[in-house]
């Protein structure tokens, strides 16, 4: 397992059909640390195999220095109940990954009361912890832009009063620069919950909107290259003490429209730049 007390791990988003050794190749290819392991329907890991394939991959993570960090599960992964829940804590269980993401509670202010949608997010989140507590693994939420959690004062009407042994803040830089919401501010009111940041840049513009103007956001940049203070990010997580799961997005690939060909170099220069934020600021 890597040394590094706060692995740089990626967001295996980025790298659909790899199999466990073409994970491993990327990984040494580009040199980030671990994998914040997407278990979706068309990764090789997904919900269905997850009791059988999960541990396995896991063993040979480690022996190839480049561990699941995390797992983040379908986006509609929203309710305790659901048939797949159990099997997947279970596994991460016996594979010793301890940190789960949910899925996105949607919101529509046009049709939902805020506050009964804040409720049913918290009766599902009082049967996560259950199961979390089971299974001695936290479940967490991420902010992500126009979600019922958007930002981290939007996370904290859910989490709030929760055990943050197995109830997680996952705060995102990019989302709540987007949100308008500033880092330090975040970072403090969830500081109690918080075990993940999600590490990817943004770019706003202003664009014409009828008779007047409105803003957009393009998530295509490569991390240094956009609006994010990171120099401002890595210097609050380590005054705040954080000891989470750093999840690199590379989100330039998703949005930037990069040739394949080019994949490998704008990762390898991803995450040389969040590695060199890493190790300036976080001791």
């Amino acid at each position: 397992m890597s040394k590094q007390k706060r692995p740089l791990i990626v967001f295996t988003k980025i790298f659909p059909g790899q199999d466990v050794d073409q994970l491993i190749e990327s990984a040494q290819e580009c040199g980030f640390e671990g994998f914040d392991l997407c278990l979706r329907p068309a990764f090789p890991i997904n919900a269905s195999n997850v009791t059988s394939r999960l541990p396995e991959a896991q063993k040979r993570f480690l022996q190839a220095g480049v561990p699941i960090g995390m797992i983040s599960g379908e986006t509609n992964l929203l309710s305790p109940k659901e048939p797949v829940a159990e099997p997947i804590l279970s596994a991460m269980d016996l594979a010793d990954i301890r940190l789960l993401k949910l899925g996105y509670y949607r919101f529509d202010a046009h049709k939902q009361d805020y506050w009964q949608a804040v409720e049913a997010a918290r009766r599902d989140l009082d049967g996560w912890q259950a199961l979390a507590k089971r299974y001695n693994v936290k479940a967490c939420v991420h902010t992500h832009m126009g979600m019922l959690a958007c930002n981290c004062a939007a996370l904290m009407h859910l989490l709030a009063d929760f055990d943050p042994r197995w109830i997680g803040a996952y705060i995102d830089p990019c989302h709540m620069r987007i949100e308008g919401e500033p880092f330090t501010t975040g970072a403090a009111m969830t500081r109690k919950h918080l075990c993940a940041v999600g590490l990817k840049d943004v770019t706003l513009s202003r664009v014409p909107k009828n008779d007047h103007g409105s803003a957009a956001h393009n998530m295509g940049v490569l991390a240094g290259e956009g609006m994010v203070d990171w120099n401002e990010v890595f210097p609050v997580l380590q005054e705040f003490q954080f000891d989470g799961v750093l999840s690199a997005h590379c989100t330039v690939l998703n949005y930037g429209k990069v040739p394949p060909e080019q994949h490998v170099d704008y990762i390898r220069r991803e995450i040389a730049f969040l590695k060199r934020k890493r190790d300036e600021f976080l001791k």
